[in-house]
C-alpha cells in the first residue's frame, strides 16, 4: 500500500533542528567545498536511470556496473 506524501508528512514530520542544520550548515558547506552553484544555466552532464528494486546487492550489482561503465567510458 502506497502512503501519500501528505499522510507521511503528517505522521512523520521532520525534526526542525535537523532541517535547520541542513539549511544553515550542511548546504553552505557543500556549496563551498564542492564548487556547487545555483546557476540554472550551467550545464552539467549526468546519467539518470530508474529501476524497480531496493537497496540490496541483487538490485545494485547491475546498477553499479552500469554506472562504472558510464563513468569510465564505453
Amino acid at each position: 500500500m502506497a502512503v501519500s506524501l501528505a499522510r507521511r508528512a503528517k505522521e512523520l514530520p521532520p525534526n526542525p533542528k535537523f532541517v535547520d542544520y541542513i539549511i544553515k550548515e550542511l548546504l553552505p558547506w557543500v556549496y563551498k567545498n564542492f564548487n556547487i552553484t545555483m546557476n540554472a544555466t550551467q550545464s552539467i552532464p549526468f546519467h539518470y536511470v530508474e529501476f524497480l528494486g531496493g537497496h540490496d546487492f541483487v538490485c545494485w550489482r547491475g546498477s553499479i556496473a552500469d554506472g562504472l561503465i558510464y563513468l569510465i567510458g564505453k
